[in-house]
């Protein structure tokens, strides 16, 4: 069962998606030297999110985008966006490509309550985004980020290959030994 409220994001939303952050602060030392930066896929996932996500995401696009936003206490919990993209060839069924996922700064590091909530929402709407069975579900993974590869091992995924400095993660989804409904999945150790 869901605690965060979803709803798809809207042109309306601009604002709430602008408060909205997911990357970790710089911090400087008394005389301006950087001692901390967000890493490079923190950075990806806020600048796309922030831009691109929104403006390629209408009921006309072509490759189906959908951007959703997880709500708690009027602020943006949890977000992700996924789209169609025909990528692997080898497969037959429909693909969708989580483009992205991320959860604001101050749910994290909280044992990935809405990390793994966001997950589970984004393969609902992707199993409902499709009708065709079974559903491969990928996206591009930074091989930095130890959490996220550990999460979607949880719930399935693995690891398809590497192309330039990403990892390609997926799993299909609607076959027996994955569900379509996130919750009926081996949820691993929690």
């Amino acid at each position: 069962m869901s605690w965060l409220k979803w709803r798809a994001a809207e042109k309306a939303d601009r604002a709430l998606i602008e408060r909205f952050t997911c990357l970790i602060p710089v911090k400087r030392t008394t005389r301006g030297t950087i001692t901390q930066r967000p890493p490079k896929y923190e950075v990806e996932v806020d600048r796309f999110l922030h831009g691109q996500a929104m403006a390629r995401t209408n009921a006309d696009s072509k490759d189906d985008q959908q951007f959703w936003i997880g709500l708690l206490d009027e602020s943006i919990a949890g977000a992700y966006v996924h789209s169609r993209w025909p990528r692997f060839q080898s497969f037959q069924g429909p693909q969708r490509f989580l483009a992205a996922l991320a959860v604001a700064l101050e749910h994290r590091n909280k044992g990935g309550v809405v990390a793994r909530e966001t997950l589970d929402h984004a393969i609902r709407t992707i199993a409902e985004s499709e009708s065709a069975r079974p559903i491969l579900v990928f996206g591009k993974v930074d091989p930095a980020n130890v959490a996220c590869k550990a999460m979607l091992s949880q719930r399935g995924f693995a690891l398809l290959g590497v192309e330039g400095s990403y990892e390609y993660w997926a799993a299909e989804f609607g076959t027996p030994q994955h569900p379509v409904n996130a919750d009926q999945a081996d949820q691993g150790d929690e």
